[in-house]
Parts: structure tokens; sequence; C-alpha cells
């Protein structure tokens, strides 16, 4: 027999059982089911195989052309030093800056962010040596990435379904009753970083997500169903 819940408001705090969410809910539900909506979090860590390098070519010359005529040098440096150490030209990218402040009296400065792409970690150091032999200051601490993010984000919001079903089974335990199915998946947030709360290795690529998902919790034992009209 089935019956049709039109509105279902559902609050529940059950000692040692995690504390359930009002959920207001419109379905069709077996009878003796519930709705409740839980949230999970999960986070997926994996070590990056992308690191980006990125520092500053800086030139002073007499006049804004001849400024960028030094860094295009250092730059086509950069990238013939690169080339020695496998990495390729497409992996190199360079954006003109505003410069921060400008040098002595009749001279102009040129700054240009530098990006370097670096998909063997093994050479990191040679690409260093490359970048400081070209000129390249300020060189910043190496920032780790992943080529499928989409896959890393799925492992994440998998492990935040399982986190908000392990809730949703302590309920079930709790009022005697089991989870029957899943109806429904909210994301709510995700997310890639290089650092989770500071426990982070440094090089790892950590993918976290937050999730709602509406269970369905029905009794234990399922009723048994009224007999048809005129049954003796």
């Amino acid at each position: 027999m089935r019956k049709s819940i039109v509105c279902l408001a559902l609050a529940l705090s059950i000692p040692g059982a995690v504390s359930a969410q009002s959920v207001n809910y419109q379905t069709q539900l077996q009878l003796g089911e519930v709705v409740l909506n839980i949230a999970g979090s999960g986070n997926y860590t994996q070590r990056g195989n992308i690191v980006y390098l990125t520092g500053q070519m800086v030139s002073d010359a007499a006049s804004a052309v001849d400024a960028d005529a030094l860094n295009q040098q250092n730059f086509d440096m950069l990238v013939n030093s690169l080339g020695t150490v496998g990495v390729g030209p497409t992996q190199i990218r360079k954006l003109k800056i505003d410069a921060p402040s400008q040098p002595t009296a009749g001279q102009v400065r040129s700054v240009w962010q530098i990006y370097v792409e670096l998909y063997d970690q093994t050479r990191m150091g040679d690409v260093i040596s490359s970048m400081e032999g070209a000129e390249i200051r300020a060189i910043q601490p190496p920032k780790y990435d992943v080529n499928d993010r989409a896959g890393l984000l799925a492992f994440a919001r998998q492990r935040a379904i399982e986190d908000a079903r392990r809730q949703a089974e302590a309920y079930a335990t709790a009022l005697t009753m089991v989870v029957r199915r899943i109806v429904r998946v909210d994301e709510v947030s995700s997310g890639i970083s290089t650092t989770a709360n500071g426990a982070a290795n440094e090089g790892d690529v950590v993918a976290s997500a937050g999730v709602k998902v509406d269970f369905v919790l029905g009794p234990m034992f399922s009723p048994q169903p009224l007999p048809a009209p005129g049954t003796p």
C-alpha cells in the first residue's frame, strides 16, 4: 500500500547520533518511510603532477621600446635554455604588467610576469637555474596542480556522499529503521587547493566537496499490507 506524503517536516534529535536538519520534502513514499536531509563533507588528496613557477623580468632602458627589447632578449634566452631540459615553448608564458616603481630619471622600466608549466618535477632545479640565468627575479615558491581536476573533485564528492550516508545509517539504527535509498544529492560547495587546514604536504593537491543528501528511511521490517476490501 502506498501513502502520499505531501509535505513532511522532520526534526530529530537523538542522543548518540548526529543531529539532523529539518527538511521539507514533497514526494511519494511507502507507508512508514521518512526522509532525512543530511549534510556530508569529503576530501581527496593527490600528489600534484604539474608544477607552476613564476617570476618577473625587469629591464631598464632609455625608452619603453628598448626596455621591452631587453626583456624579449632575456625571454628568448629563457626559451632556449628551458628547451635543453625538455620544457617546450608552449609551457612558457609572458605577461607585461605595470611597473611598481620607476628607475632613475631618464630611464623607463619594463616588467614582464613569466609563467613556466613543468610536468617533470625532477627538473625543477634546472628550470629555476634557467630562470635565474635569464634575469628573472622574485621567483615564487612552486604551485602544484593536477591535469584531471574534474576526476579529483569526483572522488571528493563521493566521499562526501559516503559521509552523509554514515550519518543517515546512525539515525536509522537509533530509530530501528534502515536506509532504503537516496532520492536527491545537492552539491553545496567544492574546491581545490594545495593545502588542507595546513595539513597537506608540499606538492599535495586537495579537493574538497560538501553535499546535502536526501535519504529515505523505512521500517526495518516492511509492514504487512492491509487486506483488500471484502477479504475475510
